[in-house]
């Protein structure tokens, strides 16, 4: 059941901080208890946000992979980072920028002889 026992003003959906809410005075009702509903965040999706948290995804599952294997030649590394993660698709162009940013922060290293090896670094 909804009860309306509070006005707010202005009366938007939204909630603002200077949102002012006031008591009806006139509310009654035989129930004993009442349940107050958590008002819905706004932040709710944020493209950006996403797109950060599966950046991070990838990075750790790099370093996952290249933790357990130490050498593993790039093509395989790929195809290990698009099976552990299976909560999104990640494009293997996306992939390639995290492990460049992961060769720069000295995790991993491109073989002198072979630049398709890798090797974990730590």
């Amino acid at each position: 059941m909804k009860f309306k026992f509070l006005e707010k003003e202005p009366s938007t959906k939204s909630f603002e901080p200077d949102d002012v809410f006031t008591f009806i005075e006139n509310f009654k009702t035989q129930h004993k208890k009442i349940a107050l509903p958590v008002p819905a965040m706004e932040e709710t999706y944020q493209r950006a946000r996403v797109e950060e948290d599966r950046g991070l995804a990838i990075e750790a599952a790099t370093v996952r992979v290249m933790k357990s294997r130490r050498i593993l030649n790039y093509p395989q590394l790929i195809q290990e980072v698009l099976s552990i993660l299976k909560q999104f698709r990640p494009d293997p162009r996306v992939i390639k920028r995290k492990i460049e940013y992961l060769i720069e922060k000295d995790f991993l290293e491109r073989d002198k002889d072979d630049s398709s090896i890798l090797k974990y670094l730590a």
